[in-house]
């Protein structure tokens, strides 16, 4: 008598410990897959199974490969019932997938010994498996704290985190103030909602609503289970509280049994936030090929590349057609590879993305100048790899980046990105003589878009290509060391001057390989660049970066990297930006109107040989500023200054809206921006 009071005592105490409304108590229990069922289930006052068991964790192929190995050896009766009990449980408390689901029945169906045990694990994987990842979840009615009728579809169009709780469950009242915190974080972020669902019974409904109140919990997003055990409770398959349900934004089960704890359960939501964030790129994706008319690029091997035309605006430049040849090198692509498909493509994991390389041609007669560059990247050292080697639409336009041709090049980058092959990290820009000229400017424009860039026989004054912008973007750039027409040897050794400096001022973020190749005049090593493009990837988002917004042809860019420009300081003068991110939640902006000062220049050319700058504070713009879980902490406070005044300090608002307007403007899948602030300066 002793010994069973003493042992009631103990189960009492351990229960009590272990927060006897849920169904397994995980730091008490050992995680073993092979225990049999070592308790009774126990009913508690509201009807809920209790009990403990096994150690939770998912159902996974193993444990199939198990049941099926037991079911098909001729076991004993009893053996192969624990094991469709241990079924049971896990169905009970961990998620499933479809295709498990669908493996278990026919298992079940075929091997499994007839009788109650068989048809209570039909049932359960029924109930359960209704609820499968990806499943629609059953449209069950939920109360308002003031009685009003909700069905759960009309939560729908953002991500729907649910805690099932209950005023006799000690552990969901111990969960509930952390789920609060965390609900607040969320709370300016439109794309996700935390609401609590009360499972009590109606007479216990007063003492719920004071329970919240009490935990300091928000009513707002606070609903009650009209019927706690038929229809919310039965058709979610809640058998135990506190249980955590995550539903997706077209109402899909993302996970039945999310983590209890605040930190498993924000680490799920971000997981799945981020999914959200792949899936609008790839409306965006289909939409841009679908939308867009000029012909697609090939797919076929760039030995065999025939040139496609792309029609330039007419407004822009008068007829004018830009041919372009494009295709792979390396090992061939699988058969009816598709690089540019306007549809939705599936890559298996090991799926290799190719790097992309812009290789612009020199001045001379056009389409000797194609053919020389076409069979320089046959013979260029960074297979695998895609290249696009476009031809001069005119030779009385013989500018890469004149405005026509940057219409051409915005569509070709976009294009690229909106592959499912190429990798968007690894673009790259590279050219000779003219096009190197036109490569050290282009990638002074398009920095944000680029891994590296590599002019060759080139030379531009530092005005006309601001090495400022170049921050996290590698450059190569080989020059002859005899190169002393239009003084390029001497402006390509003045570049690498201005990128030294300004990687003393910064370091590592202006990385760069600039070199005077001895003894050669024009013609250098061309087959050194691209072999040392390809190492370098391409940062999306950086916490530091400058930005000379220059005229290029008369045009500025109204976005770089994080930035859209709304407004512009001054119509005439340079505007200057530097970026800084401090920690997760501090931006400094100064922002700087640039004066130039020509203190040397070529009597023949009018060529700018030195300049100096003075800067002054910008009076006054607008700027839009996109931002990213990347870049600050979205769902924390964070504070804005330009030129060291305050001009922010809050919750980011976050939404889908934004996340769209960002993908339209950049159209770049490195760049999933969920938040933005318009900020008068």
């Amino acid at each position: 008598m002793i010994r069973r009071l003493l042992t009631l005592v103990l189960t009492l105490l351990f229960t009590l410990h272990c927060a006897p409304c849920i169904v397994h108590c995980e730091p008490c229990i050992p995680h073993c897959a092979s225990c049999i069922v070592n308790r009774a289930p126990s009913i508690v006052p509201d009807g809920l199974e209790v009990g403990v068991r096994y150690a939770v964790r998912p159902l996974d192929r193993h444990d199939v490969t198990c049941l099926r190995e037991v079911l098909c050896s001729q076991q004993p009766l009893s053996v192969c019932e624990d094991y469709l009990r241990r079924l049971q449980f896990y169905l009970r408390n961990g998620d499933v997938t479809v295709g498990m689901t669908d493996s278990l029945r026919q298992l079940l169906t075929r091997h499994a010994p007839a009788g109650k045990v068989l048809d209570e694990t039909m049932h359960v994987l029924d109930l359960y498996g209704a609820l499968a990842l990806g499943r629609q979840v059953p449209d069950v009615t939920l109360l308002d704290t003031l009685g009003g009728a909700h069905r759960l579809s009309e939560l729908r169009g953002r991500l729907l985190v649910v805690d099932v709780w209950a005023t006799w469950c000690s552990s969901c009242l111990h969960h509930l103030p952390e789920y609060e915190q965390l609900r607040q974080r969320y709370s300016h972020d439109s794309r996700v909602r935390l609401i609590t669902v009360n499972i009590d019974v109606e007479a216990k409904r007063d003492l719920s609503l004071m329970t919240l109140q009490r935990l300091g919990v928000a009513a707002n997003d606070a609903y009650l289970a009209p019927e706690a055990t038929t229809d919310f409770c039965a058709r979610l398959g809640v058998s135990s509280a506190p249980r955590y349900l995550v539903i997706g934004a077209e109402g899909e089960v993302v996970s039945s049994f999310a983590p209890h704890d605040a930190a498993g359960l924000d680490s799920l939501i971000r997981r799945e936030l981020h999914h959200m964030e792949q899936a609008e790129w790839q409306r965006y994706r289909l939409d841009y090929l679908r939308s867009d008319s000029l012909p697609a690029l090939s797919s076929d091997s760039l030995r065999a590349a025939q040139p496609i035309l792309w029609p330039l605006p007419d407004s822009l430049e008068h007829d004018a057609v830009m041919p372009l040849l494009s295709g792979y090198k390396g090992a061939p692509l699988p058969a009816d590879t598709v690089l540019f498909a306007a549809d939705t493509v599936f890559l298996s994991a090991d799926t290799a993305l190719l790097p992309a390389l812009l290789f612009l041609h020199g001045s001379g007669p056009r389409d000797r100048e194609l053919q020389a560059c076409h069979q320089w990247a046959l013979r260029f050292d960074d297979a695998p790899s895609y290249y696009v080697i476009p031809q001069i639409p005119r030779e009385d336009h013989y500018r890469w980046w004149q405005q026509s041709k940057q219409w051409a090049w915005e569509r070709l980058l976009r294009r690229l990105l909106a592959s499912t092959h190429i990798d968007p990290a690894r673009l790259y820009l590279l050219g000779i003589s003219e096009g190197g000229y036109g490569s050290q400017r282009l990638a002074s424009f398009y920095a944000d878009y680029l891994g590296a860039a590599g002019p060759m026989a080139g030379g531009e004054p530092l005005r006309n290509a601001p090495v400022e912008n170049l921050s996290h973007l590698p450059l190569s750039f080989i020059t002859g060391q005899n190169d002393q027409m239009f003084y390029r040897n001497l402006l390509t050794y003045r570049t690498g001057v201005a990128l030294d400096s300004l990687s003393a001022l910064y370091p590592s973020e202006y990385p760069h390989r600039i070199g005077l190749e001895p003894d050669h005049s024009h013609h250098v090593s061309y087959w050194l660049t691209t072999p040392w493009l390809v190492q370098h990837r391409r940062t999306a988002q950086p916490r530091h970066f400058r930005w000379e917004n220059f005229d290029m042809d008369g045009r500025r860019r109204n976005a770089f990297y994080c930035l859209e420009v709304l407004r512009e300081a001054s119509d005439t003068l340079r505007t200057d930006y530097e970026f800084t991110v401090t920690g997760d939640s501090l931006i400094d902006l100064q922002i700087r109107l640039v004066d130039y000062h020509i203190t040397e220049r070529d009597p023949q050319f009018g060529i700018e040989l030195q300049r100096t700058r003075t800067y002054r504070p910008a009076p006054s713009g607008k700027l839009r500023l996109y931002l990213s879980d990347q870049l600050v902490d979205l769902h924390r406070p964070i504070t804005v200054r330009i030129n060291g005044q305050l001009l922010y300090s809050g919750y980011p608002p976050c939404s889908t809206a934004i996340l769209r307007q960002a993908f339209r403007l950049f159209g770049d899948p490195l760049r999933p921006f969920p938040a933005c602030l318009d900020l008068d300066y």
